[in-house]
């Protein structure tokens, strides 16, 4: 299913993601990849968080090793993650809609059900 290769795609470039708005809107739409990058320029994304990956401690090579994602297009494209970080099972929910002819994450939901949309959002 494309939506998960999108989700993937994060894990995947995990790493060099953050902070480029252009490299972010490989993923997200473009409105949350210009909040990011704006989150990012004012030095407010460590203090949000990135619940992608709980916490700030990681181990990349795990967590791609045992990531499983399933999709489901009840009324929007919802994608859920599950993975181990640090040995700890760990779920992450991503909504998804169609920018430009591609699959792209327009929300990440947290384990409290928390929209990180709203909390990028709010902080700027």
């Amino acid at each position: 299913m494309a939506q998960a290769g999108t989700v993937r795609q994060l894990y995947e470039q995990f790493g060099t993601l953050w902070c480029s708005e252009r490299e972010m809107a490989r993923v997200f739409d473009a409105a949350f990849a210009r909040d990011m990058a704006t989150a990012c320029d004012r030095d407010l994304i460590m203090a949000i968080g990135m619940p992608a990956i709980p916490g700030n401690d990681y181990d990349l090579g795990e967590i791609t090793r045992t990531l499983d994602i399933t999709c489901d297009s009840a009324q929007e494209v919802r994608c859920v993650a599950r993975f181990q970080s640090f040995g700890q099972p760990t779920t992450v929910t991503y909504r998804l809609g169609q920018q430009g002819g591609g699959w792209v994450i327009t929300d990440i939901i947290d384990d409290r059900g928390d929209s990180y949309r709203r909390a990028v959002s709010q902080a700027l």
